[in-house]
């Protein structure tokens, strides 16, 4: 018996066993530290989702604990990413950036629907945030970081790799604008 044939009797179904147990254990591992009291400043996506205020994320601690378990919700540890729908008519990320001095903070988008308290009817919204966490306490440093407000129909989408977010306008236009590890600058096209 060659070494290929060997490999693909004997190496292949091993390694199938190993990717099932160890995805097996990673989810297992996930839904262990979800649950977890948070004893130290937090470091991960789901550490920071667990302790933002409902002002921020929109959702309630039960349903939070329920949004960390579903199936629809995408949670990228290792990149600093999460995105959940509390609705079919709403979506929120959140997405760690990191100072120039190694600092954690927190992008937190929310595109959806709100209801117009004059005519009370839907209206598209969205919210956009950067937050740091320290000392028990959220700041919201959006109006020193983004240098611009958002119109209504204007949503912010925020990156699952790298710094760049994009500004999506109601026009239908986008602007890119990258982390500096202080300020989001526009990128010049």
């Amino acid at each position: 018996m060659g070494h290929s044939e060997m490999y693909s009797r004997f190496a292949l179904p091993l390694l199938s066993v190993l990717t099932v147990l160890g995805s097996a254990l990673v989810e297992s591992e996930f839904k262990a530290a979800a649950s977890a009291p948070i004893e130290h400043a937090p470091v991960t996506v789901v550490e920071f989702f667990r302790l933002l205020p409902q002002k921020y994320s929109g959702i309630s601690e039960l349903r939070k604990k329920e949004l960390l378990t579903a199936g629809t919700t995408v949670t990228d540890v290792r990149n600093g990413f999460m995105e959940y729908s509390d609705c079919a008519e709403s979506r929120s990320q959140i997405a760690i950036f990191k100072t120039a001095k190694g600092e954690r903070i927190v992008g937190v988008t929310y595109i959806g629907q709100a209801i117009d308290p004059k005519t009370e009817n839907p209206v598209d919204a969205s919210e956009f945030h950067m937050l740091q966490y320290r000392a028990d306490k959220w700041s919201d440093l959006t109006k020193l970081t983004f240098p611009r407000r958002l119109s209504r129909g204007d949503w912010v989408e925020l990156p699952r790799t790298g710094t760049v977010i994009k500004l999506h306008l109601r026009d239908g236009k986008e602007v890119s604008y990258k982390w500096s590890g202080y300020i989001f600058s526009p990128i010049s096209r």
